[in-house]
Formats: C-alpha cells, sequence, structure tokens
C-alpha cells in the first residue's frame, strides 16, 4: 500500500488532501497539534492515522520521523502545515512573527532532513510543498508570510536538483485564496472569489499522482476571479 504524510492535517487544505489520499487508496498519516481535529479529519477512513505533534517544537519533529520510521518509506510527503497571520511588519508581534518563520521555513526543512535520514524517502517519493501565491505576489500586510513562502520555495527549488539524480521529485504548490479556517466568516461571504479546499484537494491529487514518467515541479492554482484586492 502506497504511504503519504500530510502536515496539518487537522483542517482546511490539509484535511481534503488527507481524505482524498485515502480515497486514492494511500495509507495516509496526518500530523498536528489538535488531536481532535485530526481524529476529526480520520473519522471514517480505516487507513489513516493520526500522529499529533508541534512541528515547531524540534523534539516532537523528530518523534515523528522515528514514529514512522518503523512503518516503512513514503510514497508521498506533503508539507501543509502552516500558519497565517496577516499584520504590517513594523507592527507584527514578535512571538508570531518567530512562529510563523519556524513553522512555514523551518520545519519542512528540519523535517524532510529527519524522514531522508531515517530512510523514508527513497526513488520514487515525492515531496510536496503547499505554498501560497504570497510566495511571488506583493500583499500588504504578508511581509513575515511572504518571506516564509518565498523562503521555502528556494529552499525545495535546490532540494529538487540535490534529489533529481537520486529519483525523489520535488513540487511547489502555490494556492491563491482558499477557504480555510484561517479566513473566518470572510471566506463563505466571499463566495466564487476564494477555492474550496475539497475542491483544490481533488485537483491537486488528479495532477501530482501522475505516472512517474511526469514529474510537476511548480502548480499556481487561483479561483477563477484570480486573486483578491490586497
Amino acid at each position: 500500500m502506497r504511504q503519504a504524510l500530510v502536515t496539518g492535517g487537522g483542517s482546511g487544505i490539509g484535511r481534503e488532501l488527507a481524505r482524498e489520499l485515502a480515497r486514492q487508496g494511500f495509507r495516509t498519516w496526518i500530523c498536528g497539534r489538535r488531536e481532535k481535529a485530526l481524529k476529526e479529519t480520520a473519522g471514517g477512513f480505516r487507513e489513516m492515522h493520526c500522529l499529533p505533534a508541534d512541528l515547531c517544537e524540534r523534539e516532537q519533529l523528530g518523534r515523528l520521523a522515528r514514529n514512522l520510521a518503523a512503518e516503512g518509506p513514503l510514497d508521498l510527503l506533503v508539507h501543509n502545515a502552516g500558519v497565517f497571520e496577516a499584520a504590517p511588519l513594523l507592527s507584527q508581534d514578535e512571538d508570531r512573527l518567530r512562529r510563523m518563520l519556524r513553522l512555514n521555513l523551518e520545519a519542512p526543512l528540519l523535517l524532510t532532513r529527519e524522514l531522508y535520514g531515517q530512510g523514508l524517502l527513497e526513488r520514487g517519493a515525492r515531496i510536496v510543498n503547499i505554498l501560497s501565491v504570497a510566495a511571488e505576489t506583493v500583499f500588504p500586510g504578508c511581509s513575515v508570510y511572504g518571506a516564509s513562502k518565498a523562503g521555502l520555495r528556494m529552499a525545495m527549488q535546490c532540494l529538487r536538483e540535490e534529489l533529481r539524480e537520486e529519483g525523489i521529485s520535488v513540487c511547489n504548490v502555490l494556492p491563491g485564496a482558499t477557504r480555510t479556517p484561517a479566513w473566518g466568516e470572510e471566506g463563505e461571504r466571499l463566495g466564487e472569489r476564494i477555492m474550496d479546499p475539497e475542491e483544490l484537494a481533488k485537483s491537486l491529487c488528479a495532477i501530482l499522482l501522475q505516472p512517474q514518467g511526469i514529474v510537476p515541479e511548480e502548480l499556481v492554482l487561483r479561483p477563477p476571479l484570480g486573486d483578491l484586492d490586497g
């Protein structure tokens, strides 16, 4: 059975991706800080398993990798966990700024290194990074968030070349506005100006689960009406 790990699987894009992968026959592991939310994601899926972990905590991140080591190699690693808090740079709370950088940028790099070191990423594996159009488009209030996503994008582009000869592929996904809990009630009000996470997950899986002879490396997906105004 093919195996996948989806970080941030308790809600939003991560939840819908995990469910779609399970429907596609993957044994799917999901991690996140909130065990209750993970269990809600996994409800009704026999081959979905919860691994509560705060990826900002180095010890918990390492333990996650060690626990997975006993389960065999991953076919798909999806870095989805992240935090979005819009605020002008000069008034950004320092603790929140640091957490955004740690979770959005540092954690995926460290987790990838840990999983590779445990032998869980072998030839044929695919690493998928859920970024944002904010990695390449300027939105007021998104300086730290955009920097974290742009940084991960560049790091993973470099990793792609480092792993190419080993047969491990890396795909960066840049979604536009998507209806997740971060948008709150405004997400419902925006209607077709914002993407549905379940539809996004189905589209992503249709593209990502291609035969090994086809390697998607960067995907940009937006609502039909384009980006929201800054």
